[in-house]
């Protein structure tokens, strides 16, 4: 910072008060405090494997579902088929 003005000693020759720097420092301060609190309140590591993989089984089921009604869509187009070929 520039040097303490004799006039004002609180200021600088720039103009900016010490106090002024020094409640916004507070301020940000105040800010930095309150973002960790958010940040332990977010999700933790353990806690995002565990969305991940229920997220997983979750598709999972989906595709196994869709799956099983595929396959039986086919299983009668074969069985329909064989039974007309014995015939």
């Amino acid at each position: 910072l520039a040097q303490v003005t004799k006039s004002h000693p609180h200021r600088c020759e720039a103009g900016v008060g010490f106090r002024t720097i020094r409640n916004g420092t507070m301020k940000l301060s105040v800010i930095s405090g309150v973002f960790a609190l958010v940040q332990s309140e977010a999700v933790t590591p353990v806690q995002k494997v565990i969305q991940l993989m229920n997220g997983m089984l979750e598709k999972g089921k989906e595709e196994k579902h869709e799956e099983q009604v595929q396959f039986a869509a086919y299983k009668t187009w074969c069985d329909d088929t064989a039974t007309e070929k014995t015939r």
